[in-house]
């Protein structure tokens, strides 16, 4: 197709979830109270008459508002733009210099106990009431004219601009109806949302919104759901024009219209909906759905449902075909139904030459904004499986609720004979149940999961309760149980069975002092059941119990006198088992920590330096105390180029009888120099020296030096990259390791990776992985052409490929049309597919390239491409 203009409305991208339905009621969130404008909340600037005009009084009654009580104030004097205006007297004529200037009264009806409004861009003033709040009125900060045309009505033309809660509403005229609650935007109607995005009508459109139902209708306008309100569904915006939009918060009803992601005025392709729903965030869903192709009808679809919160595993619009060794040539398809408005699903059919039929559906229910009624999803699959003759079943069920101040959360996932799952007798069923509440200071949560399994030789059942709760007395103060009941239990075949239960307590008090934090910590496990003949408790450490005081030296003035200010002192006494040591006794730790303090010498020269001492005694007469020391030289060639030398220090004195005490023994010194003030070339060397290591001699001559590491990188541009890594064992004297990355960028996304690691010892390259991205016969004012990629893992030991893959894919600006084959030798379910895939670019499906048969990774080194 030749290139063609875009059109207005991708210039002006606008939102209709965004804008038009939060115009209507984002401020009325489900959990949060706030005032509703009234129909008659309308502040409108002062117009101001000829010299040989008269004003116009109020109608008979009062204000022109739909209570239609109180008089009406005339504007204020520009010197008082915000004050209280009163009728002026007979024959006055409402100005310091007596010119007939007053204003006549204008609409003007505040909310309760709000604030005034600022006086809006263009205009002298307004008549205002101090009560009159911007954040919920309805302001008409400008407009050429705004007159009272009959009771209770008013127009404004010529340049008007109207405030309504955070959004600008501009037209080339607006009628305002108090008596109807509605304002009508007609003429180039322009919305701006707060996020910057856009709804325009044209000259021939309309914009009404109901103040009183918070709803509004859209005639003749272009509109756009942008791609970050409907979340992962699509990343294209769906533009929706033609016929009826109305909308109210939370749902767009568009009947009669289209809808499409092209973005030309004439767009390639667009869907034609008897009846069209958008729950922004949510799901889209169409009845009586017409797919157009250049304005030529192609085929009618009964539903069209497009989940918008969560990305789709395969496409509902065509099928995927292709070929695996387990099932042989196969088609799957994804369709979209919906027995409602809120009960959406995905009808799943697949056809597998080896397998053969398998059916299921992924079925919503409920309102997520609507929690006291539940929401959720159900999905079921099934499987006649003839390669096997087994029944092949899955399912699971995602449930929220919210019941008074409690939020229950359920999830369960089964399956039966599941050919992923292996073996030929496979059954497993997993349930997690919490129930949450939060409510003031208190905030408590109960869980509870069963997990259980049986793969053809016997099963297990694991299942575990657990009560958390968390009170906070003050603010300083934190009171935190948990209660855990975890079971066990084993029943394979040839074993006698196995049963373990046991009870969890932890108990937690915090208190955070002006001088020190305190803490009282708790935790007991209670062995409830156990056959199993030598095994010991699941859990790890008790404190029966344990006391803690920590504080630092900026909190203890005594403290800066001696010791830096990063100084930390920690102070425990408990009384703790160790069931892993068979250990039970008192334990007493005194600790300080200087932190880390920076030396500058000068601008190029800085010294890093800290410390620790530890002091632990035991009950059993045994005590233990640890050194710690660190320091770290650094000197700087350049901006950002540096060399310097560091050295650790860690040793245990003395002996500890837990096993949680146990500490390392390290004494190095290491050297490293970095050289990376250019882009296109940075060098890095690494070293150390481990004095403990040169004193070993008990598995050989001692090796006391760390191995040097070089890093290399040449990038002359931002099309060419260089990375070669080495290390070299400086004590036997011996290349250990070379890898080189090689990577080019061009033009229209063209991009070459080669990694590449050469084995010394074997005098071979041991492994090296390449892909290819190559787009040919772009067309870049559609966004369309062709794209070859490739990826490959060669084995150098085995001399053979672990995995080979090729996708060619021909798009169009709104297609696109993708043919994959893979090899793989080696890992979970090795051997050739062929998968083809369709798809609406908008739309995006999982696409099987550079993964195995159950979506791994072929290889965790793929460079950046993949």
């Amino acid at each position: 197709m030749p290139s063609r203009p875009r059109s207005k409305f991708r210039r002006h991208s606008c939102v209709l979830g965004a804008a038009l339905c939060s115009l209507a009621g984002s401020a009325f969130a489900a959990d949060v109270e706030t005032p509703r404008a009234a129909p008659s909340d309308i502040v409108a600037p002062p117009s101001t008459p000829t010299p040989d005009e008269t004003p116009t009084p109020p109608p008979a009654g009062g204000n022109p508002t739909l209570g239609g009580a109180g008089p009406v104030a005339p504007a204020p004097a520009p010197t008082d733009l915000n004050a209280q205006g009163t009728t002026p007297p007979p024959g006055d004529t409402g100005t310091p210099n007596g010119d007939s200037t007053t204003s006549p009264a204008s609409p003007e009806i505040p909310l309760p106990e709000t604030e005034t409004p600022l006086p809006g861009g263009g205009t002298s003033g307004f008549v205002g009431d101090e009560d009159a709040d911007p954040a919920t009125s309805v302001i008409l900060e400008n407009a050429d004219s705004f007159e009272q045309t009959t009771a209770g009505k008013w127009t404004g033309k010529g340049n008007v601009r109207v405030k309504y809660k955070k959004y600008t509403l501009n037209s080339d005229q607006v009628d305002v109806d108090l008596d109807a609650g509605e304002a009508v935007f007609t003429k180039n109607a322009i919305l701006h949302a707060p996020n910057g995005e856009t709804v325009t009508t044209g000259p021939e459109g309309s914009l009404r919104i109901n103040l009183r139902k918070d709803t509004y209708t859209v005639i003749g306008a272009t509109t756009s759901i942008a791609p970050q309100r409907l979340q992962v569904g699509v990343i294209m915006p769906i533009l929706v024009y033609g016929g009826e939009i109305n909308g109210r918060p939370g749902l767009i009803d568009a009947r009669g219209s289209r809808f499409t992601t092209c973005d030309f005025l004439e767009p390639h392709y667009y869907f034609l909906a008897k009846q069209l729903y958008v729950i922004p965030g949510k799901r889209l869903v169409g009845k009586n759905v017409t797919l157009y192709r250049k304005n030529k009808k192609l085929f009618t679809i009964p539903w069209f449902v497009v989940p918008l919160d969560r990305r789709l595993s395969r496409q509902t619009l065509f099928p995927q075909l292709g070929q695996t060794p387990d099932e042989g040539y196969f088609a799957k398809f994804a369709i979209g139904y919906a027995l409602s408005t809120t009960l959406p699903g995905i009808l799943k059919i697949d056809a597998m030459q080896k397998k053969g039929l398998g059916l299921g559906f992924d079925q919503n229910y409920g309102d997520s904004d609507n929690l006291k009624r539940g929401t959720g999803l159900v999905s079921v699959y099934h499987l006649a499986d003839q390669s096997t003759g087994q029944e092949n079943y899955s399912g699971s069920l995602n449930h929220q609720q919210q019941i008074g101040t409690v939020l229950a959360n359920l999830a369960s996932q089964f399956q039966q004979n599941s050919y992923f799952a292996g073996g030929d007798q496979n059954r497993s069923l997993s349930s997690q149940l919490s129930l949450t509440r939060s409510v003031g200071n208190l905030n408590t949560a109960i869980r509870t999961s069963i997990d259980s399994s049986n793969y053809g030789l016997g099963g297990s059942l694991n299942s575990t309760a657990a009560f958390d709760q968390t009170f906070k007395p003050t603010a300083t103060e934190q009171l935190h149980t948990l209660f855990t009941l975890t079971s066990f239990t084993n029943t394979y075949e040839g074993i006698d069975p196995t049963k373990r239960s046991e009870l969890d307590t932890n108990i937690e008090y915090a208190q955070q002092n002006k001088a020190f934090d305190f803490q009282v910590l708790t935790s007991k496990f209670t062995q409830l059941q156990n056959t199993q003949v030598g095994s010991t408790f699941f859990g790890g450490l008790e404190r029966l119990p344990e006391f803690r005081l920590a504080t630092d030296a900026t909190r203890m003035s005594m403290l800066k006198r001696f010791l830096p200010s990063t100084t930390r002192l920690d102070f425990s006494l408990g009384t703790f088992n160790e069931p892993t040591s068979e250990t039970k006794t008192q334990r007493v730790s005194f600790g300080m920590d200087t932190g880390s303090t920076t030396a500058k010498i000068n601008d190029r020269n800085t010294i890093d330096y800290g410390g620790a001492y530890v002091q632990r005694f035991y009950g059993d007469n045994t005590a233990e105390y640890l050194l710690t020391g660190r320091a770290e030289y650094k000197l700087k060639l350049g901006k950002t180029s540096s060399t310097g030398l560091s050295y650790n220090y860690l040793r245990p004195y003395g002996f500890t009888p837990f096993q949680f005490d146990f500490s390392g023994n390290n004494n190095t010194a290491n050297f490293n120099f970095s050289l990376q003030d250019s882009k296109k070339f940075q060098l890095r060397i690494a070293t150390g020296y481990d004095f403990n290591a040169a004193k070993e001699t008990a598995f050989g001559p001692p090796t006391p030096w760390q191995s040097l590491s070089l890093q290399m990188i040449i990038q002359p541009d931002g099309h060419f990259q260089l990375r070669t890594s080495a290390s070299y064992d400086q004590n036997h004297h011996r290349l250990l390791d070379l890898t080189n990355y090689f990577r080019i960028r061009g033009s229209q996304g063209f991009a070459l990776d080669v990694n590449t690691r050469y084995s010394p010892d074997q005098h071979r390259f041991s492994a090296i992985n390449a892909q290819l991205d190559l787009p040919f016969f772009r067309d870049p004012n559609e966004d369309a052409g062709w794209r070859l990629r490739a990826i490959g893992g060669y084995n150098g030991f085995s001399s053979t490929f672990d995995y080979q893959g090729l996708a060619l894919t021909r798009s169009w600006h709104d297609w696109e049309g993708t043919l994959i084959y893979q090899n793989t030798t080696t890992g979970i379910r090795p051997g050739q597919t062929i998968t083809f895939n369709f798809r609406l670019k908008a739309f995006p499906a999982v696409e099987p390239f550079a993964t195995g048969q159950l979506g791994q990774a072929l290889d965790t080194g793929l460079g950046q491409v993949y």
